[in-house]
């Protein structure tokens, strides 16, 4: 992403947030939805996935142009086969710094599930598949090995780690073994080239790295989830690592969150809820660290993380959810002034009931035209007007002093202008992404993935709604459209559990 996009966008590629890509280079950015569930019934292939591409227009996403992609599409290395999850995880960067965004694409279930990753490159057309990549562990120039159950390509972030000027793909891999434990992690880094990504510098870490804090034990799950910022604003960009399931004083499955600090020389941290004046404590299958997100939520010029807790305990329900900012500074993120928030925080709309699942998902925009970032936290599993499962997404806003509930936003599929009703089993909110799809300048949107939906009679087609940002109010639910693989012009068709929507960039 270069000259081709509007300042706004650079400031968020600068802070580090999930944000989508404009593979053509027109100002406005694209969707990419993954429906890793799709069969690919010509090659009698069940879960082996696919990838739908809408392209941003002035009025924002068009089923003009749009694309699908699977290991069937022509340029496109593999085969479809049983399992594959094409599209599980999806990141966009620009690899080859032309301008041009690319996207890379996750397919874990690949060989046993092994894992692979896709990339396909971007250019004045769009995404296309001439000169795409394949990548897996011991393969090309890559480190490791692939094995059975690694889940390489589990997780995916892109951004530029070594300060060249092109961006890196992050992929995660929390199925590896490490040192003898099953299930321990891996995050591989491959950086960015004139040519693309270049497997001549790639790296591997996990907790057995020697400067990552921690010890690797038996299913950690290290690089469950990924998430880029420069938490100190030294020009290179750190990541984020998810390990929901790192014990923590003996607490199984407590969670925990290593940040791989580039460019610093001292021992990268490894964030739990017990560390020092965190919010809360650690406990038994919280899984602290199974969503991130990054935003400048206090508008200071470093980057915060938000992390997902959405298994804690709160006021007596299992599972209810909750989310931690923790904050950066110019020597890293800090404990200083950090937040803890649930349904049941003041100015937030519901409250916690067990099984909610509050901060399963997250992402983080500026969706009206002040300075600072706000976010946007899923509850899936939210019970709504009587139907189980149907999910919500709130809204908490930025502020100087860090996140308000002030103006604080409540959506869900009854809510006003929203197309659709609220049902069972939707599941809106499990999966979010920010991104300019009309290319305005000054605030973001959001796209809200609905996977659980019911489209045509065929439960867990999958659906994706976006909520265009505005100046003064923040989001807003006018010209709302419920994409579907039935939309007119959407290539491809609905069937049941394809979950059109289960994956949104990071």
């Amino acid at each position: 992403m270069l000259q081709f996009i509007p300042a706004f966008s650079i400031s968020l590629l600068a802070l580090g947030t999930q944000h989508s890509g404009d593979a053509d280079g027109d100002g406005k950015e694209e969707l990419a939805i993954g429906a890793p569930f799709e069969n690919i019934e010509s090659r009698g292939a069940d879960d082996a996935g696919v990838v739908h591409i809408l392209y941003g227009a002035s009025t924002g996403l068009t089923a003009s142009g749009n694309q699908l992609w699977s290991q069937d599409s022509s340029g496109v290395t593999g085969t479809p086969e049983d399992g594959d999850n094409f599209g599980h995880a999806l990141a966009w960067g620009d690899f080859n710094g032309d301008g041009y965004d690319d996207l890379a694409i996750g397919a874990p279930g690949e060989n046993t599930l092994a894992g692979a990753v896709h990339v396909l490159y971007g250019s004045s057309d769009g995404l296309t598949a001439t000169g795409s990549d394949l990548w897996m562990q011991g393969s090309g120039g890559l480190l490791g090995s692939a094995e059975s159950w690694d889940l390489f390509g589990y997780a995916l972030a892109a951004g530029d780690v070594n300060e060249d000027g092109y961006q890196d793909l992050v992929i995660g891999v929390p199925g590896q073994d490490v040192s003898g434990f099953e299930d321990a992690g891996a995050v591989h880094v491959i950086l960015g080239s004139s040519g693309g990504l270049d497997d001549f510098g790639n790296w591997i870490y996990n907790l057995d790295s020697p400067l990552v804090e921690g010890s690797p034990d038996d299913y950690q799950q290290f690089g469950y989830c990924l998430a880029m910022g420069d938490f100190d604003a030294n020009g290179q960009m750190d990541v984020a690592v998810g390990v929901p399931g790192y014990t923590v004083g003996g607490d199984a499955d407590a969670g925990a969150v290593s940040v791989l600090m580039f460019g610093s020389g001292d021992l990268w941290p490894l964030w739990t809820q017990d560390r020092g004046t965190v919010l809360d404590s650690a406990e038994p299958g919280d899984q602290f660290g199974l969503a991130l997100a990054v935003g400048d939520f206090n508008s200071d010029g470093y980057p915060d993380l938000a992390v997902g807790v959405p298994r804690e305990d709160y006021g007596g329900d299992v599972d209810a959810g909750a989310v931690h900012a923790i904050f950066g500074s110019a020597d890293g993120l800090s404990d200083a002034g950090n937040e803890f928030w649930t349904q049941d925080s003041y100015g937030i709309s519901d409250s916690t009931e067990a099984g909610d699942l509050f901060g399963y998902a997250l992402a983080s925009g500026q969706f009206d035209y002040d300075a600072y970032f706000d976010l946007a936290v899923g509850v899936p599993n939210e019970d709504y007007a009587g139907f189980a499962d149907a999910g919500v997404v709130h809204i908490i806003n930025g502020d100087s002093g860090g996140l308000t509930s002030a103006g604080a936003q409540f959506w869900h599929q009854n809510s006003s202008g929203i197309v659709d009703s609220v049902e069972a089993g939707d599941k809106f909110g499990g999966a979010l992404v920010t991104g300019q799809f009309d290319g305005g300048a000054g605030y973001a949107d959001l796209a809200i993935g609905v996977y659980g939906e019911t489209v045509g009679g065929d439960a867990g087609a999958g659906g994706v709604h976006v909520l265009m940002g505005s100046s003064l109010s923040g989001l807003t639910a006018t010209g709302d459209k419920l994409w579907t693989q039935d939309t007119t012009g959407v290539l491809g068709s609905s069937e049941p559990g394809d979950y059109f929507g289960y994956s949104l960039p990071k």
